[in-house]
Formats: structure tokens, sequence, C-alpha cells
């Protein structure tokens, strides 16, 4: 959410910081929910209502050309958020013109993150769209 509703006033709340952005330079997504409206978690029965609050929590909504860069890391194997959620994700970024990369890990579940390999993997993302 962070890397697409800065441009949200809506979204602000009333914390006392107006006169501050809430734009970030740039994100890393680990088995991101994008809430794209597929069938996938938090809603896989495709009887199920779609909730009010859907629309407001889903980053996907929210893709603009001045989002922040961004990267997805997702297992290919993760049956709670499936990997269609970052690949959509992506694409939409791609769509507006807005740098993003995909990583797919073969034969990883949902939580696959906890390790320092991935973390590095986040860290050369940032490094690299840092680099200037």
């Amino acid at each position: 959410m962070v890397a697409t509703s800065s441009d949200q006033k809506d979204l602000e709340g009333n914390g006392g910081n107006a006169n501050v952005s809430s734009a970030v330079q740039a994100a890393v997504g680990f088995a991101t929910p994008a809430l794209t409206g597929r069938r996938t978690w938090p809603i896989k029965n495709p009887k199920a209502e779609v909730p009010s609050w859907f629309e407001i929590v889903s980053p996907y909504r929210y893709v603009s050309a001045g989002d922040a860069p961004m990267k997805f890391i997702h297992g290919r194997n993760d049956s709670l958020v499936s990997p269609d959620e970052a690949i959509d994700l992506h694409a939409k970024f791609k769509q507006a013109g807005v740098h993003s990369e995909i990583e797919l890990l073969k034969g990883k579940g949902h939580v696959f993150y906890m390790n320092e390999q991935v973390v590095m993997k986040a860290i050369g993302f940032f490094k690299k769209v840092f680099k200037d």
C-alpha cells in the first residue's frame, strides 16, 4: 500500500502530519496480497461477497505513474496468496510506466522470506534503485 497510495488524500488520516509526504522512494513486497480481485487470499470462496473495505486496501487499485519502484518476491508454490497477485500487480506497475521487478521462487510457499538470502535480494534491489 505505501508504494501506491501516497497520492490518495482520503487515506492520509489525521495524525497531525499533513505537511509531510507519505511517499516512499522504493518498496519490496514479499508474498504480496495485491487484492487484485482474483479469488485468492483473503477471499477464496467464489460465492463470497466482497467486503466494503476490499477496494480501500487494495494496492492494485491505486497504481499510478508517480508510484515508487517496486520489487515483488513471491513463492511459486504459495497456496495462501497466489503468485498471480504479484504477477498482476507487477504488470500494472509496468503498464503505468513504473519500474518494477518480479522474482518467483521455485519450490517456495508463503513464508519463504525469513532468511538472509531473501533479505539480500531486497537489499540488492534497493542498492540498484538508489545507485545515483
